[in-house]
């Protein structure tokens, strides 16, 4: 066990929503650092998606230290392991990143500020820098490629509007969206739209159809804090898409592929229990992980992973309920 005391402990890492531990959208409050294009991206990625980021990171009980594991592109393989102290927490905190540590106490889920301080580190393993770095105008695609998107589409009013098929064919990918989709506004969004921040990313979450019109609800990583006038902190924002087709200040990327977190030869992914022991000797690794499984979640957890690959109707079922209680909480 770790000698130093541990403060961000793995059990408030992520929200608990019925009985079930994980990574929701409501998680991430955007405060002094501007990486909206990161933000906005794991909040997106945890709605449509919030398997991959448990898969992402795990923690060692020894020295109280998470890891995040990043994708890699020339190994093909999610090497990329960024060390996230205790200390690296409680800093990003005094920083105001993109956790809710700053603003609704210690007890808040963490994972966003272990994801945001593993990107900083990353970009440069002197923490300085490494927020210089993402704080600075930067690409969606920057975080795509950490997080193992492999596939993604992008879209503008322009091209949508050329036919019914390709319209048909945008509503398709946010309904099967496997990972990050953001709507961002490059411009200035004009009178009829100020309730958007120009030059800013949002999660997008959903389309629905509203008195026969299609509506695209997104979510703001400021928790509209800089719109409070139109909408409350946490609430989605309904933007009839048919009225902006003829626009040109945004454009939409949606992630409909991602190269999964390989198993181990037990079949537990990495990211998983069985990450969270190294170091301890093979019989520590086999009580630990059977201990994983010792519980309903755990066993719920483990036949969860990579449902598609598995074909795994229970599973997917699953992620689709938790999809509808999630906006159910944003709308």
């Amino acid at each position: 066990m770790s000698t130093n005391p541990i403060k961000f402990k793995p059990e408030n890492l992520y929200a608990t929503i019925d009985g079930q531990k994980n990574p929701t959208i409501a998680d991430i409050q955007q405060d002094k650092i501007n990486n909206c294009y990161f933000l906005a991206s794991i909040q997106s990625l945890a709605f449509h998606n919030p398997q991959h980021i448990k898969d992402l990171i795990s923690f060692d009980a020894k020295s109280g230290d998470y890891t995040v594991r990043f994708f890699d592109k020339k190994t093909g393989d999610y090497t990329n392991s960024i060390k996230v102290s205790q200390a690296n927490i409680a800093d990003n905190m005094l920083r105001k990143g993109g956790s809710k540590l700053d603003n609704s106490g210690p007890s808040a889920p963490f994972w966003p500020a272990v994801m945001e301080v593993a990107f900083a580190k990353y970009k440069n393993p002197d923490l300085n820098k490494g927020y210089q770095i993402i704080n600075a105008a930067a690409s969606p695609k920057d975080a795509h490629e950490v997080l193992g998107i492999k596939d993604y589409a992008a879209y503008d009013a322009k091209w949508i509007a050329q036919s019914p098929s390709r319209f048909e064919q945008f509503i398709n990918d946010i309904n099967n969206a496997n990972g990050p989709a953001l709507f961002m506004v490059d411009k200035n969004p004009g009178a009829n739209n100020q309730h958007l921040i120009e030059k800013h990313a949002y999660a997008l979450l959903s389309i629905d159809r509203i008195d026969n019109r299609p509506v695209l609800f997104i979510h703001d990583p400021y928790q509209n804090q800089l719109r409070t006038d139109f909408f409350n902190k946490n609430e989605s924002i309904p933007l009839d898409l048919k009225s902006t087709l003829h626009s040109d200040f945004w454009k939409i990327s949606i992630g409909k592929g991602i190269h999964p977190v390989k198993k181990l030869k037990n079949g537990l992914n990495d990211g998983s229990a069985a990450q969270a022991v190294v170091e301890t000797s093979p019989l520590e690794q086999v009580r630990e992980m059977l201990a994983s499984l010792d519980s309903k979640d755990g066993i719920r957890d483990f036949l969860a992973r990579n449902p598609v690959a598995a074909g795994n109707e229970t599973a997917l079922a699953g992620h689709s309920d938790q999809a509808r209680e999630q906006r159910a909480l944003v709308r």
